[in-house]
């Protein structure tokens, strides 16, 4: 039978990880957001076929459940992005189960903006298309057009998470590098070093598609704005104090004598 000292022990630890929890609920929720904006944009999922509050949620229980299985080596935060990954990889399947499913009994649906499988997958488009004069791009253009969005969603996708997210973190959601280096539990120089190949990737996608050399700043400018996803003040606001209650309840239990 475990000591009075163990438990207390246990229940101090569940609470720093509560705290941990609460640090990371920003840029957590915007990377589940973006990579539903992703799966969404690629055709794998219709839109609206996923909550992220509802993802979130999920991987704050899971996480909650599996803190004494997070490896040492791993900070805090990367692995609770590898949980959310796997939630969010869970749920695409049973999305594609479910319309499989309904493809066979033909059953309508005629609020999804995505075809069921057996039909061709959305139009592939080049964003010249889209954005033909690529010399002075507005952030408007973003904001009125879904394909634009859809086509910078995919394009970041293809980063390796390593590059994508550092500059994510950088560029859209207005992190320190100091701050990037902690959360992603590695050195200053390593995050300058992955922010610094994701700008060169961009750009080489950039001129690939115009077959030129474009300017970074105003893309970056664009990649702002497409990539945004700041959580609701009213969601954070409840669930921060929801752990907090959480956090308080396990601080309590290790001061009992």
């Amino acid at each position: 039978m475990p000591s009075d000292a163990s438990s207390q022990s246990r229940s101090a630890a569940h609470a720093s990880s509560i705290e941990s929890l609460e640090r990371y609920i920003d840029p957590l929720y915007s990377y589940i957001l973006r990579r539903v904006r992703q799966l969404e944009g690629m055709g794998v999922i219709y839109r609206g076929a996923l909550s992220t509050p509802a993802l979130v949620n999920e991987t704050i229980l899971s996480a909650l459940r599996d803190i004494q299985k997070r490896p040492s080596e791993v900070s805090f935060y990367s692995w609770l992005r590898q949980l959310a990954r796997k939630i969010v990889d869970r749920e695409v399947t049973r999305v594609q189960e479910e319309e499989r499913y309904e493809a066979s009994l033909d059953v309508p649906v005629p609020r999804r903006v995505r075809p069921l499988p057996d039909h061709p997958p959305p139009e592939r488009f080049h964003l010249i298309d889209v954005l033909p004069d690529p010399k002075e791009p507005k952030p408007w253009t973003v904001l009125e057009n879904r394909r634009l969005q859809d086509y910078f969603s995919r394009m970041l996708g293809e980063l390796p998470e390593a590059w994508r997210e550092p500059f994510l973190l950088s560029m859209v959601d207005d992190y320190s590098i100091e701050e990037i280096a902690e959360i992603e539990g590695t050195s200053v120089a390593e995050v300058n070093h992955a922010i610094e190949l994701a700008r060169e990737w961009i750009q080489a996608k950039l001129a690939e598609e115009y077959e030129q050399q474009l300017p970074i700043r105003p893309w970056e400018t664009l990649i702002r704005v497409a990539e945004e996803a700041r959580i609701p003040d009213v969601y954070r606001s409840g669930l921060l104090e929801r752990l907090r209650s959480a956090r308080q309840a396990s601080e309590g239990l290790s001061e009992i004598p």
